[in-house]
């Protein structure tokens, strides 16, 4: 079985439907359901998803316990579990831990440079040219 494989069947939840149901008052008190859906907040989903089960195949390539990473995170089991699984509830700083503790973490930061991307470059040239949108 792959690591990516073994990090699926860990996981402790099923993938639900992204619907998201907001219930507003309005001004008499009286509730409104919105129904909100969409390809971006599923794609969203999917990539933080993606994301997480990245940071648990690193980890098992690693042959570093869950304790181990979060113990040298300084964050708790279960907060490195909602990261490997996705939950999209964790903290920034929580999520750069685990890279750290991974080594991974400058891999990332030089990911989202916009220099180290076609299109990034692109933008910034036209941004430094005081091009419009």
């Amino acid at each position: 079985m792959s690591l990516l494989a073994c990090c699926r069947a860990e996981r402790s939840y099923t993938m639900t439907a992204i619907v998201v149901i907001i219930k507003q008052n309005d001004d008499r008190g009286s509730q409104k359901s919105t129904i909100m859906s969409s390809r971006q907040s599923m794609n969203r989903r999917r990539h933080v998803v993606e994301f997480g089960e990245h940071i648990c195949s690193w980890r098992k390539a690693s042959r570093l316990s869950a304790d181990l990473v979060a113990e040298r995170a300084g964050i708790t089991r279960d907060t490195l579990r909602a990261i490997e699984v996705g939950s999209g509830s964790v903290r920034l700083e929580n999520v750069f831990a685990v890279l750290e503790a991974l080594g991974l973490d400058s891999n990332v930061v030089a990911a989202i440079d916009p220099i180290n991307d076609e299109r990034g470059r692109a933008l910034v040239q036209r941004a430094v040219n005081g091009g419009a949108r």
